[in-house]
């Protein structure tokens, strides 16, 4: 049986990589113009815009949704939605982990999770890309009972 410590230090750990790979850029409001446009998209939303008609963009209403929320944050909403990004980064690097411990040994699950973890910093999503928020859904959906024969 896996001690205490054997079982919480791979999700602190990815955790702490996780803020440790964004700390630089944690609360630039400047990162890239997709976020910017997702927040004023959401708080648009809150004053009771239509999306596609007051305000358009190719991006379903949901990222809207989800930014409308860190946009109740106020001044915060930066890094709101950094620390939301965050934890829908370090929930689904979790996820990658169970899913990938089907097929690999522990070791080879956990570095699966890292790369997760590392890989949207190398494709300018360190912030709060779409794919940050979507991919954990996905993930879930794939972690549910029965997807693996189980």
């Amino acid at each position: 049986m896996k001690s205490l410590f054997q079982f919480f230090l791979p999700p602190l750990f990815l955790l702490g990589f996780a803020a440790a790979l964004r700390i630089n850029t944690f609360g630039n409001p400047m990162l890239d113009w997709d976020e910017q446009y997702y927040l004023f998209g959401g708080g648009r939303l809150l004053h009771g815009d239509i999306p596609y008609v007051d305000f358009w963009d190719r991006k379903p209403v949901g990222l809207f949704l989800i930014y409308g929320f860190f946009h109740l944050f106020g001044p915060y909403r930066i890094v709101a939605y950094q620390t939301g990004a965050l934890l829908a980064l370090w929930a689904t690097a979790l996820l990658i982990r169970r899913m990938a411990r089907i097929i690999a040994p522990p070791g080879g699950a956990f570095m699966a999770a890292v790369i997760y973890e590392i890989w949207p910093i190398l494709a300018r999503g360190e912030s709060g890309q779409s794919p940050i928020f979507y991919n954990l859904p996905v993930a879930c959906a794939m972690n549910c009972p029965g997807f693996t024969g189980e």
